[in-house]
């Protein structure tokens, strides 16, 4: 009778053990799909944000100025968080950069110094007799950036005893490169609300 008490007790022991341990069933999900997970900032914000933007520069009348005279050149200065949040800037910036390049209606020009200094090299290597002459990308060629984008993000926070709101802001601007002038400022508004 003993023994089949400790054989429960052990069978026991086991059916509970292996059921905490259990994994649970995981898949993917879209990864352009927007998800609401928290009240801090996410991918699904970046979006959000870049989407906004640039649907307002397009929208806007410095470019339907711009755009008669060509492609207007565009490069990203500083994108600067000014929470008290973790935020994926590059993240952000990728998003923009990759929505203004794909549309066909400016070109974007790399202007960081880690691709400019990787530019430069290579166009030294190949200024320096090892490629053909007729297949030689030549020094001097460069497009100049004629407008930067740069911005912030700022965030302020209200609560009370059963909610907590979080504000977020994203500014923007673009600036003429020669004339120093903002021709473009853009808002984008990010709010999430959350019952305790």
């Amino acid at each position: 009778m003993k023994l089949f008490h400790a054989l429960c007790c052990l069978l026991s022991s086991i059916v509970i053990f292996t059921s905490g341990c259990a994994t649970k069933q995981k898949s993917y999900s879209d990864a352009s799909a927007l998800v609401v997970v928290g009240t801090r900032w996410s991918d699904s914000d970046n979006q959000v944000v870049a989407e906004g933007i640039v649907k307002q520069v397009f929208s806007s009348d410095w470019f339907k100025a711009a755009k008669k005279s060509g492609k207007p050149k565009v490069g990203i200065s500083k994108i600067r968080n000014l929470t008290s949040e973790e935020i994926d800037i590059d993240a952000l910036v990728n998003y923009i950069k990759t929505k203004l390049t794909n549309s066909g209606k400016v070109t974007f020009i790399a202007n960081k110094d880690a691709d400019r200094a990787e530019m430069e090299k290579e166009l030294q290597y190949q200024d320096g007799g090892s490629v053909k002459k007729d297949g030689r990308a030549k020094i001097g060629n460069q497009s100049g950036v004629g407008f930067f984008l740069k911005g912030d993000i700022s965030s302020k926070t209200e609560m009370d005893e059963d909610v907590k709101m979080v504000n977020y802001q994203a500014n923007f601007v673009l600036l003429n490169i020669e004339s120093a002038e903002e021709v473009w400022a853009g808002q984008e508004r990010v709010r999430k609300q959350f019952e305790r």
